[in-house]
């Protein structure tokens, strides 16, 4: 999407100008202006409509209604009619529309049918655009797609009109319009519909998404599950904190994150996967999976995991033959289970292997809770579409299954690491409040068009009446993150599909790759807090200070230095086989370090501005400082308030020329080895920086951009307080 400047945009969140804010207040005062004469349609071919004059003009200040006469058509099959009914259809009664009633041909030397609007904006900025649309009984829902200037705004969906009728109106989409004349054009789609009229109106100003609390105080930001872990809830809290501020960067597959890394030079924050293979029909024919193991790493590298479910029906699934193998056998047309049959006969065997696969992937589950790995979980993906079996049945047995399925989860099996995430934008399809914690829309726009879906966002939002955050799962084009601005269009964070859908140079152009990974709306790896598992406001809801715990769960505020056993008292669950457990033990019973939580010292984690202020503070000795206020960003009651204004008043750790001492900023190499220096300086033996390279606890040579993680960043203030007789081994 061609980027435009934001004062273009009436209903932009929070990024209004005062020009736009004044625009939108002359529209709430409900002024009202006259509509411009309509258009000559005779002129025909491209050219020649962007350059008509006296196009239906549109402003702030007046809605305009086009009609199907004033469009000018391109390609074959398509045509205009009177009041003409539909092959069998005797119930149209309007006064004629554009017909897309035709079969697209393929090879045809002429493009497929389309029909093209002009007006006139008075002023650019977003408008609604409704379509008055002829949908003959029996019919059902039809999807088209419009072009606004050359630019698409993904697939648009026209409900079936109500019983007994064949014509609706339906606001479609918000648009985008420049100053001056505008093209909207309306392509086939799906076909077998026609169009009456195009309306446009300005644009209300759209609610701030991150502004969520709900009528009946339901808030999005708060699991359904009361025994969430530590790790979900503040999972969630951070998910909530970006809403509406940025988008996160997602990819499907491990193999394409890193082929991502190699192209941008960036991370993506979630690892998207599946846990299709170990669906027990699936592992019977002898699959395998390590994406468990792949899950647990991307965590323990400060990553986010989404997990989907391509369920392999449980039974009535192919074998070897050709074309109908058994790993099809999660498409409807693969499988002859019936899962509407399964669910009305909880005695029978085809219930009992429903419990049997959902207690399968419970296992794996299980394994991610043990390791404190938190999930964006996301099982009956795309039910509606009912090309997967469980959505084959409409969505009474599919919304029974997820019930089922979340029932069984959180209450028999105790898995409390989950976040809930419903993938469909259909009121009639949603299992409703209780058991959804976020909902999802999956969109496959072609390939190049980097629209921000907006239609589908807004209808995802109203979905839980804007209870829950809305999230992109699964994408082919990613979203222009200046037009997701622009629009508003909220995502909480995207995720794009393997293969060529992110390799191909067509979907996602390298171009388009490196602008999103590289924009400052988009949070990548890197830019995730580093104690984004262990802080939750800076106060865990257990009581405990969060990231403050010692081995045994008890609070450390000793400052204790006095020389104690070497043989440790306490350790932490994941040292066992680490390089550094020896030295990480000792600074605990030095009173020096801490976990984060269930007994945990995450060694490898990337260690914070926060947690190295703390150390600091310890390891020098330094008087506990009040919590004078002096950084914006460090509140007074934060467990590392008073560590951060003592190595400043000493002169250790400097803040930021904005006010700010980011406090969950990780640290670099290079910027260790300064405080290590300054902190030598202080007690009087001065040192340089190369001496304090962290030679010998790197597995490569000193590297001054690299993170430095907690047990590496331990091993070197240990080395720095024996050089200063501090400790003793």
């Amino acid at each position: 999407m061609k980027a435009m400047s934001r004062s273009m945009v009436c209903a932009a969140q929070a990024r209004r100008t005062f020009s736009i804010v004044l625009l939108c207040m002359i529209i709430l005062m409900g002024m009202s202006g006259s509509v411009a004469s309509i258009a000559d349609a005779s002129s025909t071919g491209q050219a020649a409509l962007m350059n008509m004059e006296g196009a239906p003009s549109v402003s702030p200040t007046n809605s305009i209604t086009v009609t199907f006469a004033n469009a000018v058509l391109e390609g074959y099959g398509i045509e205009k009619r009177g009041s003409v009914n539909e092959d069998d259809d005797t119930l149209y009664d309007g006064e004629g529309y554009i017909s897309y009633f035709f079969d697209e041909i393929g090879g045809a030397a002429e493009p497929v049918g389309s029909a093209a609007f002009t007006v006139d904006a008075a002023k650019a900025g977003l408008y609604e655009l409704s379509l008055g649309y002829y949908i003959p009984e029996g019919y059902g829902d039809k999807v088209t797609r419009i072009q606004i200037n050359g630019e698409g705004t993904g697939e648009l969906t026209l409900d079936a009109p109500a019983a007994g009728t064949v014509r609706a109106e339906k606001m479609v989409s918000k648009v985008l319009l420049n100053a001056g004349n505008n093209t909207i054009q309306i392509m086939r789609g799906w076909g077998y519909y026609g169009i009456e009229h195009i309306k446009l109106a300005p644009a209300d100003e759209a609610p701030l998404s991150n502004k969520l609390d709900a009528d009946d105080s339901v808030k999005t930001g708060t699991l359904n599950n009361p025994e969430a872990t530590a790790e979900a809830r503040a999972l969630m809290s951070y998910l909530l904190s970006q809403y509406g501020q940025k988008i996160i960067s997602g990819q499907q597959t491990l193999e394409d994150v890193e082929w991502i890394k190699q192209q941008t030079g960036k991370y993506p924050a979630i690892f998207s996967t599946d846990l299709m293979d170990y669906s027990p029909s699936r592992v019977d024919h002898g699959a395998s999976s390590t994406e468990v193991e792949k899950m647990i790493e991307w965590y323990k590298r400060g990553g986010i995991v989404s997990l989907c479910w391509h369920w392999n029906a449980p039974k009535g699934i192919g074998g070897n033959e050709p074309g109908n193998e058994w790993w099809r056998g999660f498409y409807t047309e693969f499988t002859t289970f019936d899962v509407e049959y399964a669910l009305n006969h909880p005695d029978s065997e085809d219930y009992r292997l429903l419990i049997r696969d959902i207690d399968a992937i419970a296992v794996q589950l299980k394994r991610l809770q043990e390791a404190n790995v938190p999930v964006l979980w996301r099982p009956l993906h795309e039910a509606e579409g009912t090309w997967f079996w469980w959505g084959a049945k409409g969505p009474e047995p599919a919304k029974q299954l997820y019930r089922l399925m979340y029932d069984r989860l959180t209450n028999d099996h105790k898995l409390n690491n989950l976040i809930w995430v419903w993938n469909s934008e259909k009121k009639d399809w949603y299992p409703g409040d209780d058991v959804v914690d976020m909902v999802s829309v999956d969109i496959y726009n072609p390939a190049g068009d980097y629209n921000p879906s907006i239609a589908k966002y807004e209808a995802l939002v109203s979905l839980a009446d804007n209870k829950k955050m809305a999230a992109l799962a699964e994408n082919g084009p990613i979203p222009d993150p200046d037009a997701l601005q622009e629009y508003g269009a909220d995502w909480s964070f995207f995720s794009t599909w393997t293969g060529d859908y992110i390799r191909d140079g067509k979907t996602n152009t390298i171009e388009h790759l490196k602008k999103v990974y590289q924009h400052d709306y988009v949070i990548t790896l890197d830019e995730l807090p580093a104690d984004l598992y262990s802080n939750l406001d800076d106060k865990a809801e257990n009581g405990e200070s969060a990231g403050m715990t010692e081995a045994n769960g008890q609070e450390n505020n000793s400052e204790d230095d006095n020389v104690i056993s070497m043989e440790p008292k306490n350790s932490f669950t994941d040292l066992e086989g680490h390089w550094a457990k020896n030295d990480i033990e000792l600074m605990l019973n030095k009173k020096i370090v801490f976990g984060i939580s269930h007994g945990q010292f995450a060694p490898d984690r990337p260690i914070t501005r926060a947690e190295v202020a703390v150390l600091m503070a310890r390891a020098m000795g330094l008087d506990a400082q009040p919590a004078a206020g002096k950084f914006s960003d460090v509140a007074k009651t934060s467990w590392y308030a008073s560590a951060v204004e003592a190595v400043n008043e000493a002169g250790i750790m400097d803040g930021y020329a904005d006010g700010n001492f980011q406090p969950h900023a990780q640290v670099t190499q290079e910027q260790l080895a300064v405080l290590i220096v300054r902190a030598a300086a202080l007690a009087g033996q001065p040192l340089t920086e190369t001496e304090y390279s962290l030679a010998g606890v790197t597995s490569e040579r000193f590297a001054p951009q690299e993170w430095v993680n907690r047990a590496q960043a331990v091993v070197v203030i240990k080395r720095l307080m024996m050089d200063l007789n501090l400790i003793h081994a």
